[in-house]
């Protein structure tokens, strides 16, 4: 079974006069007449002839509805495609925050370490150094005694 169409566009607008609007297609058929609003007087003629021409431009692009359909249901099955990319992406970035949390703690442990080591080297430092001057009170200490009893 074929599928039925609706009638190739682009179609158009064919003024009949005030009253009458007629929407065609290019090769004649028509598809629609688009009539003034029937209690119209001389006051709201324009008014309604304003309205009556708004509708027969509004139908005689009717005939793209079909592929602005199918464009629309293409465009909602990429939305949600990209909302599911935009939920791995938040989810991906929570991690990455995380790990970053991580890092920037892991970051700061050194850095204590790092800053608790340069004191320790700096108390080896002194201790090396009030040693030496120990040893060197004591070696002085004892080349005086040792030159005294001789």
């Amino acid at each position: 079974m074929t599928e039925l169409k609706n009638t190739p566009g682009p179609w158009k607008v064919i003024e009949g006069g005030w009253e009458n609007s007629f929407i065609c297609a290019n090769d004649g058929t028509l598809i629609a007449i688009c009539k003034i609003h029937t209690e119209t007087t001389q006051k709201t003629r324009s008014k309604y002839k304003e309205i009556k021409q708004a509708n027969a431009d509004l139908l005689a692009d009717a005939w793209q509805l079909p592929d602005l359909r199918q464009e629309n249901t293409e465009l909602k099955e990429i939305n949600k495609e990209l909302v599911e990319v935009l939920k791995a992406c938040e989810e991906l970035q929570g991690d990455v925050l995380k790990e970053i949390a991580k890092n920037t703690e892991l970051s700061q442990k050194v850095q204590q370490l790092e800053e608790k080591n340069r004191a320790l080297k700096q108390a080896g430092d002194c201790l090396a150094y009030l040693v030496d001057s120990d040893v060197r009170d004591a070696v002085e200490t004892w080349h005086k005694a040792k030159g005294e009893a001789e």
